[in-house]
């Protein structure tokens, strides 16, 4: 059945595209949200919010 195995393979890339996401988004996060040292102005919203 070559529908099923393509299915797995699907399955499997979506899975490592989310993990690579979700840290890519940790390390994003981690950069946008320490306060820079030399702006006094308050940096502008980030549109696109996530769930975590």
């Amino acid at each position: 059945m070559p529908q099923l195995e393509t299915l797995n393979w699907y399955s499997t890339f979506l899975y490592t595209w989310f993990t690579l996401l979700l840290l890519m988004t940790k390390l994003i996060k981690i950069q946008f949200f320490t306060p820079p040292k030399n702006l006094k102005q308050k940096p502008s919203p980030i549109p696109w919010q996530w769930p975590w």
